[in-house]
């Protein structure tokens, strides 16, 4: 164990060659994220490595340079977490009830103002009333406006 501690404290490797190490463990990293789709972690390890080559190049200790992997690791995936949520958040589908706004409809029992009737959606039988609150006899083709409840809001197509 002191052997160790005195290899951290009295760390000689020259600041150039310990720089290229972390560059080349960050460039090894990033080659690693080639080959595993869909983790994107070897990401921020290398975003750590480069932090820790910026702090090798400027000839401070191995405890720092560490120190300065795990901080540039952590901020990198702070990052990147960010950045692929509002991606994921920008090109989210809408699902369930809520792909039904914009489709058409037909419609199978009549809807009269302030009345409700039936539309027939992608095979489904549904609850509907009319947003101006027009008349719709069935087999007229309606598009929906939005999903209010367990009840379709629907306007001509």
């Amino acid at each position: 164990m002191q052997h160790f501690m005195n290899l951290l404290v009295n760390y000689n490797m020259t600041s150039d060659i310990a720089g290229y190490l972390w560059l080349l463990a960050g460039i090894m990293l990033l080659a690693g994220e080639l080959t595993t789709p869909g983790l994107f972690v070897f990401i921020a390890f290398a975003g750590g490595c480069t932090l820790a080559s910026v702090s090798a190049f400027h000839s401070y200790s191995l405890v720092f340079q560490c120190g300065a992997l795990a901080v540039g690791t952590f901020s990198s995936f702070l990052v990147l977490r960010r950045y692929f949520a509002a991606r994921e958040k920008a090109h989210a589908a809408p699902t369930n009830v809520y792909a039904l706004t914009g489709a058409r409809a037909l419609v199978t029992k009549p809807i009269k103002p302030h009345q409700r009737g039936y539309v027939q959606v992608r095979g489904e039988q549904w609850c509907a009333r009319s947003e101006d609150h027009s008349v719709f006899e069935p087999d007229t083709v309606v598009r929906i406006v939005r999903v209010e409840g367990n009840n379709l809001v629907i306007e001509r197509y």
